[in-house]
């Protein structure tokens, strides 16, 4: 794995799909003025965060992700803190 912060970071879709494997639920809110919004929800469904105007493809940065794990209560394989 290439040193932080320079590995590669994946999109919102793909953190999304790691989510649902995780066992956790992405809804998709639709899209207004303000933009498009997403709920996630952790595996136990009792943290979510409601995600705005960030899109499938957009890469995320490694604030972004440690702001969704810990609103999730979750490590995902991005995070800074992960360890192998």
């Amino acid at each position: 794995m290439a040193a932080y912060p320079f590995q590669p970071f994946p999109t919102f879709a793909e953190y999304c799909e790691w989510l649902v494997r995780q066992g956790g639920t992405v809804v998709e809110g639709g899209k207004n003025e303000w933009g498009i919004f997403t709920l996630l929800s952790s595996p136990n469904n009792r943290l979510h965060v409601l995600e705005a105007g960030t899109k499938p493809d957009e890469h995320l940065a490694p604030s972004t992700i440690e702001r969704l794990d810990s609103r999730l209560g979750l490590v995902s394989p991005w995070n800074s803190s992960h360890t192998i």
